[in-house]
């Protein structure tokens, strides 16, 4: 018995009123005419929820001005050797990073590097506004070593 009257409990339409939803009809009857008297609803205005919800707040320009891009870091090169050819100088450079040999003289570029001057003492670099000097160190006995490679008909195997 308890079953049946849970089914038919179950079946019939539970009403529940919204006491918000009564007092809004209740003055809205009063005041307005009812739908169908040619009164259309107003069109939907999504310009009321464009609204900035927050602001984030504004650094001021000396800040701005202190985080200027790092500067380039120091040129990977180092000299190994000065060479002489045909009365100029040509610095052997060593790339590090790449694991390259470079032979250049003044004028030439290697990577972002130019190549100011090649001298007996060092090369001088630039990087963009930045100048670099890469300076020979002499051998541990003191002594500069000079070579001289011969032509080849006077090598002799």
């Amino acid at each position: 018995m308890a079953a049946v009257l849970a089914f038919v409990w179950s079946l019939v339409p539970i009403h529940i009123s919204d006491p918000i939803n009564l007092e809004w009809s209740a003055h809205e009857e009063d005041s307005a005419p009812t739908p169908g008297a040619g009164n259309p609803e107003p069109p939907f205005d999504a310009s009321v929820f464009q609204v900035r919800l927050w602001n984030a707040p504004v650094e001021p320009n000396a800040t701005l001005a202190d985080k200027r891009e790092p500067p380039p870091p120091p040129p990977n090169l180092e000299l190994i050797a000065i060479i002489t050819e045909s009365e100029r100088y040509v610095a052997a450079l060593y790339e590090t990073g790449a694991d390259r040999l470079h032979i250049a003289a003044a004028g030439d570029r290697i990577g972002r590097l130019e190549i100011l001057l090649v001298d007996s003492g060092g090369v001088d670099l630039r990087d963009e506004s930045r100048a670099f000097r890469l300076s020979i160190t002499p051998p541990p006995s003191g002594s500069v070593t000079d070579l001289t490679l011969g032509e080849p008909d006077e090598v002799h195997p």
